[in-house]
């Protein structure tokens, strides 16, 4: 453990695990993760961008246009995120950038903050929607 520490960075605190290739758990498997997470940040994206730009384009910035414009922002940053384990993934599970510790760090602080938001702000249209219909 300690000696995948020393090469690979803390990168396992934050749940990844990056083994050697000699070690790889099934390349296969590898293959499809990173080929999946690929393909959703190829999709997600430019879907996500035009979500953007739909509710940047909107005239009035009512407070539901506000939080969705949020929750936009949230879901590219998110698929963008997921590239990064999806190419070390492609890549023999080679750590890449995830062995730059202060990268590793702060990936993992916007993979664990921006998923809890982007879901938060997709709660919030309801109440507000009540709340600004009443008022």
């Amino acid at each position: 453990s300690s000696g995948i520490n020393a090469e690979y960075g803390d990168c396992h605190s934050i749940g990844l695990l990056f083994v050697s290739p000699a070690m790889s758990p099934g390349a296969t498997a590898d293959i499809f993760l990173g080929s999946l997470l690929f393909t959703c940040c190829l999709f997600g994206v430019p879907a996500n961008f035009i979500s953007l730009l739909f509710f940047l384009s909107r005239q009035t910035k009512d407070l539901p246009t506000c939080i969705y414009i949020v929750t936009t922002v949230c879901d590219i940053l998110i698929t963008l995120f997921i590239l990064v384990p999806g190419l070390s993934f492609l890549s023999e599970r080679e750590p890449m950038l995830f062995g730059i510790p202060f990268f590793c760090t702060t990936w993992g602080l916007f993979i664990a903050v921006f998923p809890a938001l982007s879901s938060f702000t997709l709660a919030l249209p309801v109440p507000v929607l009540c709340v600004d219909t009443t008022a």
